[in-house]
């Protein structure tokens, strides 16, 4: 029985829109998969990505998680992480014989409730090759922050780059670098580097084959908007720390990548982007005028 794998007591009872009788089991943190389950949700993912590389991340029990099932079988999944203040959302996934029937909108209900309960504020990463998700994360009141041009490689799609698009349900503030580091990706060739120095800018833009981003300051993302080896693309958060930094992506094979595979971006994102863009510039050209006047910058 479905219960037996889950748990009774934790059961919700949802009706999809085809009608068809499911059930949402939630686990908490702590609280881990029996194992026949824990096996249904990793070939979930399995079958939905053409490689996927974080099924040792699918057992952790440091996340809250929510599993969609019908007749003993794990139809859909979803999932979040604790940061602090926020809720990394992660892991929706409906199998592909059950879409169009309201699952991924039940467990999306449910992973919200318990979020909203635990007074998080939500903080994601939407697939640009979903524009369902990123449409419902609007309907929300999510909104797009920084995108993220072939961020991975034959993932989603057998030798295709993949973009993603973030979303946050707070406008960024970007704030000030009070340290620094250099974050490699545990699961796919992926460099996050944080910091205002130069020389780490310029040696993280050496990489050609891997994907590369930059979490600045407001003061050197008024001087990268100049710098012709990267692409603003908007603000975003940095987990560990709690604070939103000007995010700068390096234009090496991974970023023309996902620019040539035609990415789907929620139609709000263009215009945000811009609006982020715009006042760096006008920031810059305050700078410049008090530089050539000699007042201070305002």
């Amino acid at each position: 029985m479905a219960g037996e794998d889950a748990g009774e007591d934790s059961a919700l009872s949802s009706e999809s829109e085809a009608g068809r009788y499911i059930r949402l089991h939630e686990f908490s943190e702590g609280q881990p998969f029996a194992p026949l389950l824990q096996q249904q949700v990793i070939d979930l993912f399995d079958r939905t990505y053409s490689d996927y590389p974080h099924d040792a991340g699918l057992t952790r029990v440091d996340r809250v998680r929510f599993v969609a099932m019908h007749n003993g079988r794990v139809v859909g999944h979803a999932a979040f992480d604790i940061r602090g203040r926020y809720a990394q959302i992660v892991g929706l996934v409906v199998d592909s014989a059950f879409r169009g029937r309201g699952i991924g909108a039940a467990l999306e209900r449910a992973r919200w409730a318990r979020i909203r309960g635990q007074g998080l504020l939500g903080y994601m990463s939407c697939m640009c090759e979903d524009a369902w998700s990123q449409t419902f994360k609007s309907k929300l009141g999510f909104v797009p922050v920084c995108v993220k041009y072939g961020q991975t490689y034959s993932r989603v799609k057998h030798q295709k780059y993949s973009s993603f698009l973030k979303f946050s349900e707070v406008e960024p503030i970007p704030v000030p670098i009070l340290g620094g580091a250099v974050m490699v990706n545990e699961y796919y060739p992926a460099l996050r580097v944080i910091s205002d120095r130069q020389e780490v800018i310029d040696d993280a833009a050496r990489h050609d084959d891997t994907y590369t981003e930059l979490l600045v300051s407001p003061e050197r993302a008024v001087r990268l908007l100049d710098d012709p080896r990267y692409f603003y693309t908007g603000i975003d958060l940095h987990l560990h720390w709690g604070t939103w930094h000007h995010c700068f992506q390096l234009k090496n094979r991974s970023f023309h990548g996902g620019i040539a595979a035609v990415p789907y971006l929620d139609p709000s994102w263009v215009g945000r982007r811009q609006a982020m863009k715009e006042r760096l510039e006008a920031q810059r050209n305050r700078i410049g005028a008090a530089r050539r006047t000699g007042a201070p910058a305002t």
